[in-house]
């Protein structure tokens, strides 16, 4: 007799071979996005190489030993390579990362290929998502539409923490609503412990927050489970939490004008705020996705008015819900790029597809006039709960209020409706099929024709300068970088591996005061031309790598160029051309060495 653990796993085999169609789909994008990304130190966003160089840091930081004195190697870290910034942001994707560079070595393109493995997981979350409704074919074209759109494409070919966040916190919306569906205890661990490693890739994705306590303590369903599970669970969650938070709330004085005003935003209760990223939805989607959003919304209003009340059902209203929640949570948020509300997209994406599913589904039904039938068949009438009777409820009735039945169970007794039970009788409809492909090849086409798979953003010459000052720099000195993607230096150099006796200083720390960003403020130090020259002999920097005119209106910055372009201490030795998609300031980088 075979024993628990081995049918389990028998079990496990059996599904994912059942879900085969969802590997090949991951595999397929995976791939795809990782062959059309920059691998080779061409960082585009000036934050990728930074995020690269956190995963260095967590595996250098165990590889030499540094736990042993984890504050002291930290500042040694930081003192040879300041290109680290993982205090500001959560480490999950770091950690994850290390490991792969232990085994396959330090380079951007393993840093990148764990990016690519979270896009996979995004297009395997949104098959999971409507596979029960839909059918596999159907799931598959769902699954490539949400890594299809210019936004998700765009950041998941940068080494960046939206696309890890948005998979992560996909399937942990699923697997909270699979525990609805089906209540056993280990998807709502599973759910905690997803949402939790989101909180721990990209602090925005609290907007969960409210979702979460919203469905545990008040879902008819959550409060038949015992409270201590359902506290376990959440408590879990908040403990993996806490990092991102506490976080946010330390770098809260510096960037606190991000929850009020920043310089060239709209005014908070203001249209132009709140409209912001609706407004830009052509922008981040594409055409195609665009369309099915507006088709979404027409189903669901023609839905509802036809069913009398909230057509919602099962992982519809959590789409629906996480939609919702975002775009409240991110048009708060004063400092904005269409990038922040990526985890908006998906969710958005996802319950016009489930919507029009649903429709479809039933639309036969109520043209013969057994809606109310169907919808007594198979939903549950939640109308008891204050959640569930609104947006918040992951899963409503579609019955109209005269399809109660005296043999209708009560609402607390049963799961809620579900793509999983409720739809599975109705099957596959051909016509939510037949769009979804449709939809699907539109999205293909207009990937093409706007080249977004072969036009991807990438800055080349920092490489080639960390090259050459490698050469060039005698051994145990120091290299000074004054440049805007500094960190695509400062990574290159470190992940040439030539030279781990040279160190690194960043002009942009030692000339000027800048916070994070210099639409917070930047504040000038006032060194002349001798004060620079002290500096760069004490801090024995044997080359000088500068970008033409970077920070030109700085008067110390003004000065560093002044004092190598004399030729009095630093010699010209070589020019090298910044080319690809970079700012109109960014044309070379001079290298400079000292003269003997």
């Amino acid at each position: 007799m075979e024993s628990a653990l081995t049918a389990r796993l028998r079990a496990m085999g059996r599904s994912v071979a059942w879900h085969w169609p969802a590997w090949l789909l991951g595999a397929v994008v995976g791939l795809a996005y990782f062959l059309s990304s920059p691998v080779a130190g061409d960082f585009w966003w000036f934050d990728a190489s930074r995020h690269a160089m956190n995963s260095v840091f967590v595996y250098d930081f165990f590889a030499q030993g540094g736990w042993r004195d984890p504050i002291r190697a930290a500042k040694a870290y930081y003192d040879q390579y300041p290109g680290i910034n993982i205090g500001f942001y959560p480490p999950f994707l770091y950690l994850v990362t290390a490991p792969l560079l232990g085994v396959f070595g330090v380079s951007h393109a393993v840093c990148q290929a764990v990016v690519s493995a979270f896009a996979a997981l995004c297009a395997m979350a949104g098959y999971a998502w409507t596979r029960p409704l839909l059918g596999r074919a159907a799931a598959c074209a769902c699954g490539a539409m949400l890594v299809l759109v210019p936004e998700m494409a765009l950041w998941g070919r940068q080494v960046q923490l939206d696309v890890p966040a948005v998979a992560l916190l996909l399937w942990g919306v699923w697997a909270l609503a699979k525990w609805l569906e089906a209540p056993r205890k280990r998807w709502l661990w599973l759910a905690a412990l997803l949402l939790g490693c989101a909180m721990l890739t990209r602090v925005q994705t609290v907007l969960a927050w409210p979702l979460w306590l919203g469905v545990v303590a008040l879902h008819p369903v959550a409060r038949e489970q015992p409270w201590r599970l359902r506290l376990g669970a959440t408590a879990l969650y908040g403990l993996l939490s806490l990092p991102s938070v506490a976080a946010a709330l330390y770098f809260a004085k510096v960037m606190g004008s991000l929850a009020g005003r920043m310089p060239d935003m709209p005014a908070l209760w203001s249209w132009a705020n709140w409209g912001w990223y609706a407004a830009r939805m052509p922008e981040q989607l594409g055409i195609a996705a665009t369309a099915l959003l507006a088709v979404g919304l027409v189903v669901l209003v023609a839905w509802v008015a036809a069913s009398g009340q909230a057509a919602l059902r099962g992982r519809t209203g959590m789409a629906l819900v996480l939609g919702l929640l975002a775009w409240l949570f991110f048009s708060v948020v004063s400092n904005k790029e269409p990038r922040f509300a990526l985890p908006v997209l998906p969710f958005a994406m996802l319950a016009s597809l489930l919507v029009i599913g649903h429709a479809a589904a039933a639309w036969p039904a109520r043209r013969l006039g057994a809606m109310a039938g169907v919808g007594a068949q198979h939903s549950a009438n939640l109308t008891a709960s204050p959640l569930a009777s609104t947006a918040a409820s992951p899963a409503a009735s579609t019955a109209a209020p005269t399809a109660a039945s005296a043999n209708a169970p009560p609402a607390t007794s049963i799961a809620p409706s579900t793509t999983a039970s409720s739809t599975a009788s109705l099957g596959a409809s051909p016509i939510a099929v037949a769009a979804v492909l449709v939809l699907f090849s539109a999205m293909v086409v207009e990937a093409w024709a706007t080249h977004r798979w072969t036009e991807v953003p990438r800055v080349t010459g920092h490489r080639e300068a960390a090259m050459l000052a490698a050469q060039l720099a005698p051994p145990d000195t120091r290299v000074m970088i004054s440049a805007h993607r500094d960190g695509n230096f400062i990574f290159s150099l470190r992940t040439l591996g030539q030279r781990p006796d040279l160190a690194v200083r960043r002009a942009d720390k030692l000339l000027v005061d800048m916070t994070i960003m210099r639409q917070l403020g930047i504040q000038d130090r006032g060194l002349n031309d001798a004060d620079i020259r002290a500096l760069l002999d004490r801090e024995r920097v044997s080359v000088v790598v500068a970008q033409s005119a970077y920070l030109a209106d700085q008067p110390s910055m003004q000065a560093l160029d002044r004092l190598l372009a004399s030729g009095c201490c630093f010699e010209l030795r070589q020019t090298v051309p910044i080319q690809g998609q970079h700012r109109s300031d960014e044309t070379a980088l001079r290298v400079y060495v000292r003269r003997p």
